[in-house]
């Protein structure tokens, strides 16, 4: 599947997984010439540390990359989630399209298609195995990549070069950019589950236990993933015996089908201190996209759907800059760059998502105000919907948290009490 690179291209893209096929496919559907460069060598390579969910936010451009139909033919599953609170049961309504679905797909899956989708154009060189070491330069601006492919030195050309490498960039790393870290409050485990009985079908289960949270998704290949993400305090209970720690903690999860060892498919895998990390997203000649720009609390389930957000973004702002031709390599580079301002400002608006999952991955409880919201959406329809599109990042967080909204969930909430106390007083 590796192809023979080209003496030039029109951007060089560092990583192979959702973030860098997407892009290469959207670049390529535009007639541009994409090297695609991955340092591992096998195409079936997968992220194995992932929720294994594709946000609402991401499924229109999975169907732009023309993947949906073949996925779900492969056994994707298209799900809406239940969510488990202190107040009650979340059941966003599905009868109509007011709630779009998810989707859930593991990635051992969902890479080597995307990655087969790719290399199926003519103008998509995948170069699997090309580690790269740094970044070339002309001017002052960034001009390619340099690597090792096995033994043999390599470089590559391109007039936009796009770090699509993961939470390490080495992209990002190269190019200096400057990053905001915040820790986590939470560790996370999660395990693949088979043969499990599951009474509620398709449906996705959440349990937001405050601060605990926890998800219990289907997935293709008759797979359900199970993902905790319980508070630090609790970590040392999980230090020992990890399969009894997890299974005790599964097995608590209220509502939760009953899951034994033998459910258990390969290991137990996680991570016990996960940082959020938002990386300034352009530079002289080259983005950032995926997980290199903003690695988010995995508790969120969002980082494929930003793959192919910010890969979408970056795509519909630079590809009719690359697509022209200019007397002078100088009015080139400018183009770019001035495209590229267009990304980042196209990418501030995920800001208030990324500062509200930076907040609440530190570990806190819900505050005064997230309560009221929870509590009317367990009995209120609307509010159950307005819960779900801020969930699966379809509105923005200063509009769900906004004083009219509150306020609405205020008067509901109320009428709902009074609604009881009328009942339970006749």
């Amino acid at each position: 599947m590796t192809s023979k690179a080209r003496a030039e291209y029109d951007v060089v893209i560092v990583g192979a997984s959702i973030a860098g096929c997407a892009a290469a496919i959207m670049y390529a559907q535009q007639g541009l010439r994409i090297a695609l460069l991955d340092a591992r060598s096998d195409v079936r390579a997968h992220k194995v540390l992932c929720t294994h969910h594709l946000q609402p936010c991401g499924a229109p451009i999975l169907q732009r990359l023309g993947a949906t139909e073949k996925l779900l033919a492969l056994g994707m599953v298209e799900t809406v989630p239940k969510f488990w609170t202190p107040w009650g049961w979340i059941t966003p309504d599905t009868t109509d399209d007011s709630s779009p679905p998810g989707f859930n797909v593991r990635r051992e899956t969902l890479d080597p298609l995307l990655r087969q989708l790719a290399n199926d154009y003519p103008n998509v060189d995948l170069l699997l195995g090309h580690r790269v070491s740094g970044l070339l330069t002309e001017n002052g601006a960034t001009a390619g990549v340099y690597g090792t492919a096995q033994v043999s030195a390599f470089t590559v050309e391109a007039r936009l070069t796009v770090g699509a490498d993961g939470k390490d960039s080495t992209v990002a790393r190269s190019a200096r950019c400057d990053s905001v870290t915040a820790s986590n409050g939470r560790f996370s485990y999660f395990a693949q589950l088979s043969g499990l009985e599951r009474p509620d079908g398709e449906s996705s289960l959440s349990w937001f236990m405050d601060p605990d949270v926890a998800y219990l998704l289907p997935n293709d290949g008759g797979i359900s993933v199970l993902v905790v993400f319980p508070a630090l305090d609790k970590l040392g209970s999980f230090t020992g015996d990890l399969s009894t720690a997890f299974l005790e903690y599964a097995n608590a999860l209220p509502g939760a089908p009953l899951i034994r060892r033998e459910h258990i498919v390969g290991k137990i895998v996680g991570t016990k201190h996960f940082s959020t990390t938002l990386t300034e997203p352009v530079g002289n000649g080259f983005a950032l996209i995926g997980d290199a720009a903003a690695t988010n609390d995995p508790l969120w389930g969002i980082g494929c759907s930003w793959a192919l957000e910010t890969a979408q973004m970056l795509v519909d702002a630079t590809a009719h800059m690359l697509t022209e031709t200019t007397a002078h390599p100088l009015d080139s580079h400018r183009n770019v760059n001035a495209a590229l301002t267009e990304y980042r400002s196209a990418r501030a608006s995920m800001t208030s998502h990324i500062d509200y999952m930076s907040g609440y991955a530190g570990g806190r409880k819900f505050t005064a105000i997230e309560r009221l919201l929870i509590s009317a959406a367990t009995h209120d329809k609307d509010e159950a919907r307005r819960f779900y599109l801020f969930g699966s990042r379809l509105i923005p967080a200063e509009q769900y948290l906004s004083a009219r909204s509150v306020a609405r969930a205020a008067q509901k909430h109320l009428r709902h009490r009074l609604r009881r106390r009328s009942v339970a007083g006749t």
